[in-house]
């Protein structure tokens, strides 16, 4: 059986070093509260909370192929062919 999935990994450092460079963002837009920094901000923890979403969602896998066939997931529904269908 072959899966792909997302790396795990790649998206924790990310999220993680996203999510601190929006808090130092944060304590800066709070402190001398420049309109620059609340909009980096608000741009860094949307990322972060699309990294995070990235690293649930690492635990499916992408695409299987295995004795019965190929699935492939796009979003949350699941795409498949048998072998026997395949040409």
């Amino acid at each position: 059986m072959i899966e792909v999935r997302r790396n795990a990994r790649v998206s924790a450092v990310a999220a993680g070093l996203t999510g601190l460079v929006a808090a130092a963002y944060f304590v800066r837009a709070a402190g001398q509260g420049g309109v620059v920094d609340w909009f980096v901000f608000a741009l860094l923890l949307l990322l972060t909370l699309a990294h995070l979403y990235s690293l649930r969602d690492a635990r499916t896998p992408l695409f299987v192929a295995d004795d019965q066939g190929v699935r492939v997931r796009s979003g949350r529904t699941w795409r498949g062919m048998l072998w026997t269908e395949l040409d």
